[in-house]
């Protein structure tokens, strides 16, 4: 007479590709999370970036003015960044080339970031 359900082996087989499942499922998971937050992290750093351009384009950043480099730190959904600004000149007298680089907390370049603003005086 055949018992009905399965045995040990199958049972033991079953349970094995199942581990292997979880486990890969947990892995991609994983990786999945770190690139959210790596990718979260270069958007809140481009926006700084963008904040800070726009800061130098209308001469709000003082020490950009006269030093021909600023710094500062920011906090962007709820995390801090530290962003450096620096100054030089180009072959148009009137036009200043402004680099700016983006660090999240963990010191790591997020985001860079070139423009051109013009020497229009403050009024």
């Amino acid at each position: 007479m055949r018992s009905k359900g399965f045995t040990l082996i199958e049972v033991l087989i079953a349970l094995a590709i199942l581990a292997m499942a979880f486990a890969a499922l947990f892995t991609t998971m994983t990786q999945v999370t770190g690139n959210q937050i790596h990718i979260m992290n270069k958007t809140y750093g481009n926006w700084v970036a963008d904040n800070v351009m726009n800061m130098a384009s209308l001469h709000q950043l003082s020490n950009l003015e006269t030093s021909l480099s600023d710094r500062g730190t920011v906090t962007m959904g709820h995390e801090p960044f530290t962003w450096e600004a620096k100054k030089s000149t180009t072959p148009d007298e009137f036009v200043d080339k402004i680099e700016i680089k983006v660090q999240d907390k963990n010191k790591n370049v997020v985001a860079e970031l070139t423009g051109y603003s013009n020497h229009v005086e403050k009024r």
